[in-house]
């Protein structure tokens, strides 16, 4: 085997064996493009290529570590990361002093510790009696980079024989009478506040529940409505060709979508019309229908965060309807204006009259021919505030569609270029990231912003790809191909952790038509005729979640402050922790947006580093004194947009923000109102970064790529680079005439 690749396989290697222990995070900025063309290649590089034991940041002596660090990380061979194997090959011709091709014990020694820091001479001898297997005394590269491989390999296949299963047990079968295939599996959750606290695991103490309060529905092709327990134990059974009165002869029924907080389900069928049954406490009647459908509808989705609500469709022609509620509590999904009664009292609500809606309550757009073939899957993304659709075609495959703020706005969307197209999807909030599958048989991992290249491949299904799903939360990946193969990959390294042979999986000769997977409790249920059940160790993956994690979600800033030997971090929960760098224990905590948990975006210290400054993905500002969470100070809010940078110079606060816009607030220290000023707008795009050279000059970077240097004294722009534009700098283009007149306070 030649040299370059023995070095890239020993990467990989020790890549594999530490990944398991690995907390490589990506930061997740929502709709970010700093994140979109720098985070993901980066974290995903270093979740590839550096081992888990590889120290977080560099010490003051390039490549050397610390005692402290070598003493968390184990043995001196775990330590060693692509870095220092490259200095290592270096050294050893640098080294070898005697010019005989190889390091004596001596010379070993020294070379190592100048990598390693000052490492035990008994460790060193011992990793060099190891490579010397033939005792010559002398070692060399070759010598060196074989052991290594060869340790790694065999760690790499102890760590497979011995890691726990996903999915330890065996599908359990669910007796079912199904006539026909299955087309929706769904969960129905209870909404009351006790179920809410059971099943957070909210009582006395206990550990959190594997079962979930509510019920599963199950739907066959044929219209025929299954209620089962949490625990699969059938309840009752609906025959809904006996409920319709509206069509004369068998309708073929094409998905289910359960609409938890309205006690709704959706059901849409070859018949064109979209029709909804109310389904609280027992019932399970037919209360009204969309109707004026151009073709039949295939796939549905509903999002709701409690308040607000988000109905999509996608039909056989390939076009999606989005239906917007800015209150589904207060006012319902749909506008009933111009609906209609008819026998019996089903009340029926024409499309075409929606979308000529003009109400601020409801926002209702329709996007026709999207993909060139049907919608295989429809789901709306809150943290990409986009519709995302998926189809069998090579230019189309996937497409994200920015959702308008008004009925009057221009639709944006972004296709994914794939042959063969995708036929499922999912997402991933606590990496932003989508993963997909298709007739290709791979496994992809997709940034959102990057549409022509996926970032990550996974490859060992035999069929095509029909259902995927990720857990963020365990870093796992669960995909299923059409043979009925279940593989659980991990997310880090892109290796597969479990695969389920369809031999295993008894539920007939058909493909799996529909599946259903709570992260909660770590189950996945899988149809086709019949009903199956994978059951996960839910306990056992919370614990080293807990062990691994320092927040709730990915972090935004930390910073470090000398004055109180303090690191201060953010995450996009809301919540600022303050920990003691020296006994990493936390010491304080508090929320920076108290009763709203909106994301903190920015973080700052002021001049004398005594009070912390945060920025919030609603635009507000506020002054902390973070030794006891106290808050001094909310600046004025001059817009809603996302804060992206804070700085603070010459006792100004320095913002910039989705606005587009710089704005400086004076920190005078008094009681009065706080002065400020937004800069006239030299950008045509949302900035998404700023950073200041010698408290002279202020640099914003925005979204088109503009990049803009100011002064910090005037407030104007004097040079704007681009490099799509030119190499050289440009002249600043004003944007808009002047900046627009704000109130001095909130």
């Amino acid at each position: 085997m030649k040299k370059k690749e023995t070095q890239e396989i020993l990467i990989k290697g020790s890549t594999s064996v530490n990944a398991s222990n690995a907390n490589v995070k990506v930061a997740k900025q929502s709709s970010s493009v700093a994140w979109a063309n720098s985070e993901t290649d980066k974290n995903k590089q270093t979740a590839t290529q550096q081992p888990a034991g590889a120290p977080a940041e560099k010490p003051a002596k390039e490549g050397e570590m610390s005692a402290e660090e070598r003493q968390t990380q184990g043995r001196v061979e775990d330590q060693i990361n692509n870095e220092h194997l490259q200095r290592i090959e270096r050294m050893f011709r640098e080294a070898d002093t005697d010019g005989g091709g190889g390091l004596d014990m001596e010379e070993f020694r020294d070379a190592m510790k100048k990598i390693m820091g000052e490492v035990d001479d008994e460790d060193l001898d011992i990793i060099f009696m190891k490579v010397d297997t033939n005792c010559d005394g002398n070692v060399d590269w070759d010598e060196y980079l074989n052991y290594m491989l060869l340790e790694y390999r065999e760690k790499d296949s102890l760590q497979q024989q011995t890691r726990p299963l996903y999915f330890p047990k065996p599908l359990k079968i669910i007796p079912v009478a199904h006539c026909e295939v299955i087309v929706r599996l769904q969960f129905y959750p209870f909404q009351t506040p006790q179920a809410d606290k059971k099943d957070s695991g909210e009582q006395s103490g206990l550990p959190k529940a594997r079962t979930q309060l509510g019920r599963y529905l199950s739907i066959s092709r044929d219209g025929i409505l299954y209620y089962w327990s949490e625990r699969f134990k059938l309840l009752r059974t609906v025959n809904l060709d006996t409920l319709r009165r509206s069509h004369a002869h068998p309708i073929w029924v094409t998905d289910m979508i359960c609409l938890s907080n309205l006690n709704l389900l959706a059901i849409s069928s070859t018949g064109r019309d979209v029709e909804f049954y109310d389904i609280s406490a027992s019932k399970c009647d037919i209360v009204f229908s969309l109707t004026g459908l151009d073709s039949y509808i295939l796939v549905m989705d509903y999002w709701s965060d409690g308040k607000k609500g988000v109905f999509s469709m996608g039909d056989a022609g390939g076009s999606i309807s989005v239906f917007i509620s800015s209150d589904v509590i207060r006012y319902g999904l749909f506008s009933t204006l111009n609906s209609t009664s008819k026998t019996g009292g089903k009340c029926r609500i024409p499309t075409p009259a929606l979308f000529k809606n003009t109400s601020s309550i409801y926002l209702c757009f329709r996007v026709s021919a999207l993909h060139s073939d049907w919608c295989y899957q429809i789901r709306f993304i809150p943290e990409l505030n986009a519709v995302a659709t998926c189809s069998a075609t090579d230019n189309s495959a996937m497409v994200l569609t920015l959702v308008p703020h008004s009925q009057k706005s221009r639709i944006h969307n972004s296709a994914f270029h794939l042959r063969k197209g995708i036929l499922c999807f999912d997402y991933s909030p606590e990496f932003n990231i989508l993963v997909t599958g298709g007739f290709d048989r791979i496994v992809r991992i997709w940034n959102p912003y990057v549409t022509n290249c996926a970032t990550s491949q996974m490859k060992g299904h035999m069929s095509a790809i029909t259902h995927i799903v990720v857990n963020g939360r365990d870093n796992k990946i669960i995909s299923i191909s059409k043979d009925k193969n279940v593989r659980v990959w991990d997310l880090q390294d892109c290796a597969c952790l479990q695969n389920i042979h369809s031999r295993n999986m008894p539920l007939g000769k058909f493909p799996i038509s529909s599946i259903h997977y709570s992260k909660d409790t770590n189950t996945l249920a899988l149809s086709t005729f019949q009903i199956g059940v994978l059951y996960g160790a839910v306990e056992d993956v919370e614990a080293s979640n807990k062990a691994a994690t320092s927040h709730e979600q990915s972090l935004c800033a930390a910073l470090y402050n000398s004055n109180f030997k303090q690191v201060v971090s953010g995450c996009h929960s809301g919540v600022v922790s303050v920990w003691d760098i020296l006994t990493g224990e936390k010491v304080m905590q508090f929320a920076a947006c108290p009763g709203r948990g909106v994301e903190v975006t920015a973080m700052a210290f002021d001049g004398p580093k005594r009070r912390l400054i945060t920025g919030s993905k609603d635009g507000s500002l506020r002054l902390w004194n973070f030794n006891n969470g106290a808050c001094l100070f909310e600046l004025p809010k001059l817009h809603d947009s996302e804060v992206t940078g804070i700085l603070y110079i010459n006792q100004r606060i320095y913002v910039s923000s989705w606005s587009k816009r710089v704005v400086w607030y004076l920190d005078s220290k008094e009681d009065d109102e706080m002065e400020y000023r937004q800069w006239n707008c030299y950008h045509s795009e949302d900035i998404f970064s700023m950073d200041a050279h010698s408290h002279k000059l202020l640099v914003t970077a925005s979204y088109n790529g503009d990049i803009i240097v100011w002064n910090i004294d005037s407030g104007q722009a004097f040079c704007r680079f681009n490099a799509s534009e030119s190499p050289l700098p440009l002249l600043p283009i004003r944007v808009s005439a002047s900046p627009q007149k704000q109130p001095s306070a909130l």
